[in-house]
């Protein structure tokens, strides 16, 4: 095997120096070498940098027992690192175990026991849905009564008192966001489909539209306005997150469609859009498009939500919330952790070599007798015949 110019290589005197012990020194020296670096868009070492690197140089019996220890507690915090590496994959899985429970009713079962109410009946619903349809600023065309589910998860069977409810059922409005181009100029920011992040919204790398645009206030988003991503890579597209407000005007890019529902919690909707019940709905209404998977209104309309009474809903978002926090305070203790592992590494190494992390040995061969020996055999070994260029004739 070769290397590239970009590789320094050295050869060890066998009964002198260790080449694992190198390679742990060279690591404790890590931050202190770094700094020799030279250049920008590609930091090089030069050669003569390299060979003015020094060494602590223990007795050769004394090195094998600091490699040795080493590997041994390397190995623990590797297998430590790979673990916590692990808690966000966890982690996911278990908040989808967690909405698993709440869309099924396993969550709120007590809270049945002692409770009759029911779902709200189609016609109760369609009256709110009415109500809250004519109550928007500008109404699109005649109210038409809303379309049933045309989608169910199969492996999910709802308590009695719950009932299906397509997402047309459950909103006063679907609607397109915009389409014009946006600019880095501040003036009313625009959410885009990276905006929505793991079920929330990250106000980071916003765009943005004039104050006085032309679909403005038609396309300003109001608190509790829900938003689906349309359009996006296949394994992104449909992921939901609810507007908040509270930080001035703000709109929606055309890859989104904004929701408004109605006598349904809006984290809740979004947490089952969310949900693997979600995901799989996801999966039959994707189509493809030059390489992006869209997902458009009247396909959303037809999803099957599980309806049940408002009360219910707040008890399971609130449930839903703690245990997401609880999960939440785990990862962020797994990442302190395995933060304090590299630190943890370089204290180990840099313990190794003070002398701190095995016992030493009067019986090893002293330090100074080892580099005289080195010395002599460095003399002595002949000297590298350098090729003679070619000469044209």
């Amino acid at each position: 095997m070769a290397t590239s110019q970009d590789f320094v290589t050295w050869t060890c005197f066998e009964e002198g120096l260790e080449p694992r012990f190198l390679m742990y020194a060279l690591l404790a020296e890590g931050d202190d070498i770094r700094r020799f670096g030279k250049g920008t868009t590609h930091t090089t070492i030069y050669f003569p940098e390299v060979k003015a690197f020094h060494i602590c140089l223990p007795p050769l019996a004394e090195q094998r027992r600091i490699v040795e220890k080493l590997d041994d507690l390397t190995a623990c915090t590797a297998r430590a690192r790979a673990d916590l590496d692990r808690i966000s994959d966890l982690a996911a899985r278990y908040k989808q175990a967690v909405l698993a429970k709440a869309f099924s009713g396993e969550l709120t079962a007590e809270w049945r026991a002692s409770h009759s109410q029911a779902a709200a009946t189609v016609r109760e619903q369609d009256q709110a849905r009415r109500l809250a349809w004519e109550s928007l600023p500008k109404r699109r065309g005649k109210y038409e009564a809303a379309e049933t589910a045309d989608w169910v998860p199969e492996q999910l069977e709802l308590p009695g008192t719950w009932r299906w409810a397509s997402v047309d059922e459950l909103t006063s409005l679907l609607q397109y966001g915009s389409s014009a181009k946006t600019s880095d100029e501040p003036a009313v920011p625009v959410l885009r489909m990276g905006n929505i992040v793991e079920g929330q919204l990250d106000y980071g790398k916003l765009k943005y539209l004039p104050e006085d645009h032309e679909e403005f206030p038609d396309l300003l988003l109001q608190d509790g306005d829900l938003l689906f991503n349309r359009t996006n890579s296949p394994e992104l597209v449909g992921k939901t997150a609810v507007f908040r407000g509270g930080g001035g005007s703000m709109s929606f890019a055309s890859y989104l469609i904004r929701l408004k529902s109605v006598s349904y919690l809006p984290e809740l909707l979004s947490a089952y859009i969310n949900s693997s019940f979600g995901r799989s709905w996801v999966a039959t209404a994707t189509s493809q498009q030059v390489g992006q998977a869209n997902v458009n209104g009247t396909k959303l309309r037809g999803l099957g939500v599980p309806l049940m009474p408002f009360d219910e809903q707040l008890l399971i978002w609130k449930r839903i919330r703690a245990a997401f926090v609880e999960i939440d305070r785990l990862v962020a203790e797994a990442a302190a952790a395995r933060r304090l592992l590299d630190r943890l590494d370089q204290a180990i190494l840099a313990k190794a070599f003070r002398g701190e992390l095995v016992p030493q040995d009067p019986a090893d061969e002293p330090a100074s007798v080892l580099l005289d020996r080195i010395r002599a055999e460095r003399a002595a070994a002949p000297k590298a015949r350098r090729g003679r260029k070619a000469v044209a004739a």
